[in-house]
C-alpha cells in the first residue's frame, strides 16, 4: 500500500505550498515526489465550479428523480438524509451532501435572508424558511439573501 508522507517538514510552521510530499511504496524502487501546490491544483481541476471544497457528501443510487439541490429523503420514513449534489434519474449513482456548505434548490414563492434557518417541508419535499423550531426537518443557515421570483440554487451551511 503506496503510503503519503511529508518530506522535511518536520520544522516548518507555515506551509507555503512549495513543500515537497514524498508518495513511498516500498515496493518501487524510486518514490515520487510533488509539491502540494501541484497536488492542490490538480484536486481543485476536479471538481465543479458550483462545488464548494468544505462540502461533505456520501454515494448514493437514486431511488426517485432528483434536480442539483433538492432534498434527499427516505420516503417511508419521511426522514430527510441530505441534499442532492448532481441531476440525476432513478437508480443512477449520485453524491448527497450532509454537512458543509452546499447550494439547495429554492422555490420561487420563497424570499430567504442570510441567516434565515432552511427548513424542509416533508410534506412536499422544498425548501422553507424555518422560525427556529424545527428540529427533524431542519437544513442549515441561508448564507446569501435571496428573493423569489423563480426557482434557484441558494447557498446553505448544512446543519443536518
Amino acid at each position: 500500500m503506496a503510503q503519503l508522507r511529508i518530506h522535511n517538514l518536520t520544522e516548518i510552521e507555515e506551509v507555503t505550498g512549495n513543500e515537497k510530499l514524498v508518495i513511498d511504496e516500498s515496493s518501487l524502487s524510486n518514490a515520487l515526489s510533488l509539491t502540494l501546490n501541484k497536488l492542490a491544483t490538480y484536486v481543485l481541476s476536479k471538481t465543479e465550479s458550483v462545488m464548494h471544497a468544505e462540502t461533505l457528501y456520501y454515494n448514493h443510487i437514486a431511488d426517485s428523480v432528483y434536480a442539483k439541490g433538492e432534498v434527499v429523503i427516505i420516503f417511508e420514513t419521511i426522514s430527510l438524509i441530505g441534499i442532492s449534489l448532481d441531476d440525476v434519474e432513478i437508480g443512477e449513482p449520485f453524491r448527497v451532501a450532509y454537512a458543509g456548505k452546499c447550494q439547495v434548490l429554492v422555490k420561487a414563492d420563497v424570499d430567504v435572508v442570510e441567516g434565515d434557518f432552511a427548513a424542509c417541508d416533508t410534506t412536499q419535499g422544498k425548501i422553507i424558511v424555518g422560525d427556529g423550531t424545527e428540529i427533524a426537518n431542519r437544513v442549515g443557515i441561508f448564507l446569501e439573501t435571496s428573493t423569489g421570483g423563480e426557482d434557484r440554487l441558494v447557498w446553505v451551511l448544512l446543519k443536518l
